[in-house]
């Protein structure tokens, strides 16, 4: 009974995030780049949003990763962004992966939302959420992997910006991005500046 109720909660707090927030739209000129989102830590769901506006204004749902299995499968939504071109993609739905492209040569602010089980307490499954609003300035042409994880253990949520570069056969460089900025508390799909 309290798992359905868990699932109940988790699943209405996605469904009321999402659909109260516009759809992301990839830029049709300019300079670009593509991003994937990864997230690490599989056993709860993470909603991403953008903003397509200065100060966290103007706010777009990319999608959710990650998730449960009552959760929709990717494979069922046609619009989940996947690039085969880009080092490392599989070309396949993942359920823990959304590859996006953005616009370049500007600040990109992406807000990660975590909402899910992390671990127990009493005896019971406890429930936890996790923002996490990052800014940080794709390049013209590159490729980049934004990879979040929450801690449980310590009760922490991180995040962690690579460039995807190609190496030595089908191998791939990661570098890690320097000057990413965390962002206030006001980037949030649900406040209006």
């Amino acid at each position: 009974m309290q798992k359905t109720i868990i699932r109940c909660l988790l699943v209405f707090a996605c469904i009321d995030l999402t659909a109260c927030t516009p759809k992301y739209t990839s830029p049709l000129s300019g300079p670009i780049a593509e991003v994937r989102v990864k997230l690490v830590t599989p056993e709860a769901f993470a909603m991403i949003h953008t903003y397509e506006g200065p100060g966290c204004r103007d706010p777009k749902a990319i999608g959710v990763v990650g998730g449960p299995s009552y959760l929709p499968k990717p494979e069922g939504d046609p619009e989940r962004g996947i690039r085969p071109n880009m080092l490392g993609s599989s070309g396949r739905p993942d359920s823990q992966v959304l590859e996006v492209v953005v616009p370049a040569e500007r600040a990109l602010t992406l807000l990660y939302s975590q909402i899910g089980p992390h671990g127990m307490k009493d005896g019971f499954k406890v429930a936890r959420t996790c923002k996490l609003p990052i800014t940080f300035t794709p390049r013209r042409d590159e490729q980049y992997e934004v990879r979040y994880r929450y801690a449980a253990d310590v009760e922490e949520c991180s995040v962690a910006v690579f460039r995807l570069l190609p190496a030595s056969g089908q191998q791939i460089s990661y570098q890690l991005v320097e000057g990413v900025i965390r962002e206030g508390d006001s980037c949030s799909p649900t406040v209006v500046p």
